[in-house]
């Protein structure tokens, strides 16, 4: 999602984003007059036995956010596709995905939108709660926005 709006003049005024948690591997800002999260992954690599403790932090912040809606931007997450590491997330980001009204994922690829797809669906998500999109901010906010 885009930090900007356009108006009709054309000039872009900034939405004001606060941040809610900032870790090394998450950043977690919140957009009040939009209801609207925005979850960024870092680039940070971290290992399977350090899952628990670096989700902690963003379910405790995401708990308070029910009806709202979600920009998750996994852009910069460095890519990972084994059973065992998607397994352990999925463990954390079930509970906080449920919470939120709409959602809308950005990646960066072709093999990252196939990817949160396959697994979206395998979380029970649909077409019209969910969406991903390929580096379009655009698009994710309007999809966001519909709802």
């Amino acid at each position: 999602i885009s930090d900007s709006n356009e108006t009709c003049s054309g000039r872009l005024h900034r939405s004001p984003m606060t941040i809610v948690v900032d870790t090394p591997d998450f950043l977690i800002e919140r957009d009040d007059a939009r209801r609207l999260i925005r979850l960024r992954r870092t680039e940070s690599k971290f290992s399977l036995d350090k899952v628990d403790a670096i989700f902690a932090p963003v379910v405790a912040a995401l708990a308070e956010f029910d009806g709202w809606s979600l920009l998750l931007d996994m852009r910069r997450a460095p890519p990972r596709t084994d059973d065992a590491f998607e397994a352990a997330i999925n463990v954390h980001l079930n509970p906080i995905l449920v919470r939120f009204r709409r959602r809308a994922v950005l990646v960066r690829s072709a093999v990252g939108v196939l990817q949160v797809n396959r697994v979206s669906k395998k979380m029970g998500a649909t077409d019209d709660d969910t969406a991903v999109f390929r580096d379009d901010e655009a698009a994710a906010e309007a999809f966001l926005a519909a709802g």
